[in-house]
């Protein structure tokens, strides 16, 4: 049983997956394994990280996952957002992942993401399963544009690329999950999850 926080215990684990990028790996929670990045290199500095992510990802909504929906995540923890006068400002764990100087969309599906110092554990910290993307550009961009800037996952359906879609929620008594056919994980034979 892999047991290494409640961010994977609760209803979010399952509609958002087990982690961002990377993730803990299944056989050893010690090591960082790919999640949504299949791959990535560091400088030899350790102050320039680039990822390359997976092209198969959709939200639930059958919208395509990109580089860009990751350049609206890091935008949204490092420099907060501003939509009409309104300000939202920087995720509380900004500082956990390190102090960013820029964050770069690449050709390929590709981001590199630039920080003032040497970040050399960065692939760790950010394995962290707290760190959750659950914020669909495509539909919380929008919303902080007409100056909804507290727009949060659960008010645009709690849209994610995890194992499950949420399906239904009654107040008090339950939550209800399906099972996400477009999920890109498979097991150790080859078979898709969940």
């Amino acid at each position: 049983m892999r047991t290494s926080s409640i961010a994977l215990h609760h209803v979010g684990g399952a509609i958002f997956g087990p982690g961002n990028l990377v993730m803990r790996c299944r056989e050893n929670s010690y090591d960082v394994c790919p999640y949504l990045a299949t791959y990535w290199t560091a400088n030899r500095e350790f102050t320039e990280w680039t990822f390359i992510l997976r092209t198969d990802i959709y939200w639930h909504d059958g919208v395509k996952f990109t580089a860009e929906d990751v350049k609206f995540w890091f935008d949204l923890i490092f420099y907060g957002a501003k939509g009409k006068g309104r300000t939202r400002a920087p995720a509380y764990f900004a500082k956990e992942l390190g102090e960013i100087q820029s964050i770069e969309l690449l050709e390929h599906n590709r981001i590199r993401l630039t920080f003032k110092q040497r970040n050399p554990f960065f692939p760790e910290i950010l394995a962290n399963p707290r760190f959750k993307i659950a914020h669909p550009k495509h539909l919380m961009e929008p919303e902080i544009a007409a100056g909804n800037v507290s727009v949060s996952p659960l008010d645009v359906g709690l849209l994610g690329v995890g194992p499950f879609s949420f399906s239904r929620y009654e107040r008090g008594s339950y939550i209800r999950v399906e099972r996400n056919d477009r999920y890109f994980e498979v097991d150790g034979r080859a078979r898709q999850l969940p």
